[in-house]
C-alpha cells in the first residue's frame, strides 16, 4: 500500500500545487453545499437557504469571465491565489453575519473563487502541458479534486452540529493551500502556451466526477453558438439538451437542500446524512470508468438512461418513504437515496459522450451548451426548491423533483428508441 502511494506521488503528471486544489475541492465540493444551507435554513427558512444557495452556484457561472481575463492580462497566478484568499474569507465571514443579503454576496464570492480556481487550475495544464498529456494530468486533477469532496463530506457530517466551527475549518484550510501552491504553480508565457488550446473544451469537459454541477470547465457559449443552438433546436441534439436540463433540474432540486430536506422530512440530523453522502458520492466515483465502458458496449443514449432510470427510481422511493411511517426510514432512506449520486456517473459520463455524437456544430460549442445547461439547472433549482419547501414542504419538493425527472426520461425515450 505505501509503495502505491509512493509512487502515485512521484507520478510524472501530479504536481505540488495539485494539493493545493484538493484543498479548495473539500469547501467547494463537501463542505460549503452541506453548511451553507444548514447555516441559513436553521436561522431563516427554505426560501432564503435556497436563495443563498443560488447564490453560491451563480458565482460558479463566470469561469470563462476568468479565463478570458487570464489570457488576456496574463492574470493567471494572481487569480488563482487570489482565489484561495477570497475564499477562505468568505467562508469564515458567514458565520459572523446573519443578514441574508450579506449571505447571498458571500455565496456569490465563494462561487466565484471556485469559479477562478478550477478555471486558472485547467489552464494550467492545457496552456503549458503537451497535448497528449492533458488526460492523464486532467484525470489527476480531477482525482485530487474529487478526493477533496470526499474529505469535506466527511468534514461536514463532523461539523454538521456546529456549522460555525466547520465554517471556520473550511477557512484555515484555504492557508495551506495558498502555501501549497504559492510557489509550485507553473508559469504561463507566450512561448510556454500549448498551440492546441481550442481544444480544451472537449477534454476537460470528459472529466467532470462530481455530484456538482460540472462549472469548472470551460462552456464555450457564444452568441454565436446561442444562435446557432436555436436554429438547431429542433433537432436530437436539441431534444436531449432539453431532457439533460429537466434531469439535472429535477436532481439538483433534491441536492440543493439536501440536509435540510433529510432532516425535516425524515428526521435524520444533518450529521447523519452528510455521512451517507459522502459515502454513497465515494462509492459512485468507481463507477465513472465501467461507464465509459458500458457507453461503447451498449451505446450511450442507454447508459444515459439507465442512470436517468436510477434516479427517478431514488426520488419516486424517498417520496413514497415521506408518508410511510417513521420506523422504515432509518433503514430504507440510505437505500434510496444511494441511487442518486451514484446515478451521476452513467449520466454525466454518457450524457458527455452522447452529447458529443449528437451535436451538430463543433463538439466545443456543443459542450459548452451541455454544461451550460447543466449549470443553468442548477441555479434554477436552488431558487426552485427553496420557493417551493416554503410555500409547501419538503416532501412537496422532493414529488416535485420526481416529477421533473420523469418529464425528463419522457422527452429522452424517442432518442434512446433512435439511437440504442
Amino acid at each position: 500500500m505505501f509503495k502505491t502511494i509512493i509512487a502515485i506521488a512521484k507520478s510524472k503528471y501530479i504536481e505540488k500545487w495539485y494539493w493545493g486544489f484538493l484543498l479548495q475541492g473539500a469547501i467547494v465540493l463537501g463542505l460549503a453545499p452541506i453548511l451553507i444551507p444548514i447555516i441559513v435554513g436553521s436561522q431563516k427558512g427554505a426560501l432564503e437557504a435556497g436563495a443563498v444557495v443560488g447564490a453560491f452556484y451563480l458565482g460558479q457561472l463566470a469561469s470563462p469571465v476568468f479565463g478570458m481575463l487570464a489570457d488576456r492580462y496574463s492574470l493567471y497566478k494572481f487569480l488563482y491565489l487570489a482565489s484561495y484568499i477570497f475564499m477562505g474569507m468568505s467562508v469564515v465571514g458567514f458565520i459572523y453575519v446573519d443578514s441574508v443579503a450579506l449571505w447571498f454576496i458571500l455565496a456569490l464570492i465563494i462561487g466565484l473563487s471556485a469559479g477562478a480556481g478550477n478555471t486558472i487550475s485547467a489552464m494550467y495544464i492545457v496552456e503549458v502541458k503537451p497535448h497528449q498529456e492533458w488526460d492523464q494530468r486532467i484525470g489527476w486533477l480531477q482525482t485530487f479534486y474529487g478526493t477533496g469532496q470526499a474529505l469535506g463530506l466527511f468534514a461536514a457530517a463532523a461539523f454538521a452540529t456546529n456549522a460555525s466551527w466547520g465554517m471556520m475549518f473550511a477557512g484555515a484550510l484555504m492557508l495551506p493551500g495558498f502555501l501549497l501552491s504559492r510557489r509550485t504553480v507553473p508559469y504561463i508565457g507566450s512561448t510556454s502556451r500549448s498551440k492546441a488550446v481550442p481544444r480544451i473544451h472537449h477534454h476537460i469537459s470528459r472529466r467532470s466526477k462530481s455530484i456538482i454541477p460540472p462549472f469548472h470547465h470551460y462552456q464555450n457559449v457564444t452568441l454565436r453558438s446561442i444562435k446557432k443552438f436555436i436554429r438547431n433546436i429542433y433537432t436530437p441534439f436539441g431534444l436531449f439538451l432539453l431532457s439533460w436540463f429537466l434531469v439535472t433540474l429535477g436532481m439538483w432540486m433534491f441536492m440543493n437542500l439536501y440536509p435540510l430536506l433529510m432532516s425535516k422530512s425524515y428526521g435524520i440530523s444533518e450529521g447523519e446524512s452528510s455521512t451517507y453522502y459522502a459515502i454513497f458520492a465515494t462509492a459512485g466515483a468507481f463507477a465513472y470508468a465501467p461507464s465509459g465502458r458500458l457507453g461503447k458496449i451498449i451505446g450511450n443514449s442507454v447508459v444515459v438512461f439507465i442512470g436517468v432510470i436510477m434516479l427517478f427510481a431514488s426520488l419516486l422511493g424517498l417520496g413514497i418513504l415521506c408518508f410511510c411511517g417513521r420506523s422504515e426510514w432509518g433503514v430504507l432512506v440510505p437505500i434510496a437515496f444511494a441511487m442518486i449520486p451514484i446515478a451521476w456517473s452513467p449520466l454525466i459520463v454518457a450524457g458527455t459522450s452522447f452529447a458529443s455524437e449528437l451535436t451538430p456544430f463543433g463538439q466545443g460549442e456543443g459542450l459548452g451548451l451541455f454544461n451550460a445547461s447543466t449549470a443553468l439547472s442548477s441555479v434554477i433549482a436552488a431558487f426552485l426548491a427553496g420557493i417551493i419547501a416554503h410555500t409547501w414542504d419538503y416532501p412537496t419538493l422532493i414529488i416535485c423533483a420526481m416529477i421533473v425527472v420523469f418529464l425528463g426520461a419522457i422527452f429522452f425515450m424517442p432518442l434512446l428508441k433512435r439511437h440504442s
